[in-house]
């Protein structure tokens, strides 16, 4: 079935998704490493490795994290630079998206116990600095 919308319709559709305001995507980073923190509290590696369903969640946030750099690099890179390991975030979101099947998911864990909270922290300082 074939959804009809016309042509400038859709235009007007993508370009009003596409507009975004860098500090909506520091915003939308720090939201999701919320989740990841609030999701993990509680758990230890093996309790996670044994949890699809909380395994999921954080991957999911991942992905938006990923994605949000991915955009914050086009439309502000001089903010993006300030965000430590910004393109390795993107690649392991990339990762996460495309090659599901060989995620190891204690460096999932290790990512979460010992990067998250300092990519909060530091997109949080850049978000009040603006």
């Amino acid at each position: 079935m074939t959804i009809p919308i016309s042509r400038p319709l859709w235009k007007k559709i993508v370009r009003r998704f596409m507009q975004h305001n860098p500090k909506a995507y520091l915003f939308d980073i720090i939201k999701a490493c919320d989740l990841i923190i609030g999701y993990t509290k509680g758990f230890d590696s093996t309790s996670y490795l044994q949890d699809r369903m909380l395994r999921d969640a954080v991957e999911r946030n991942f992905i938006t994290i990923g994605e949000a750099l991915n955009r914050l690099k086009t439309e502000d890179h001089e903010m993006f630079v300030q965000i430590p390991d910004s393109n390795k975030i993107i690649a392991f979101r990339n990762v996460v998206v495309h090659a599901y099947d060989v995620i190891e998911n204690e460096l999932v864990w290790d990512v979460v116990q010992e990067e998250i909270v300092q990519l909060k922290e530091k997109c949080q300082k850049l978000l009040n600095a603006e």
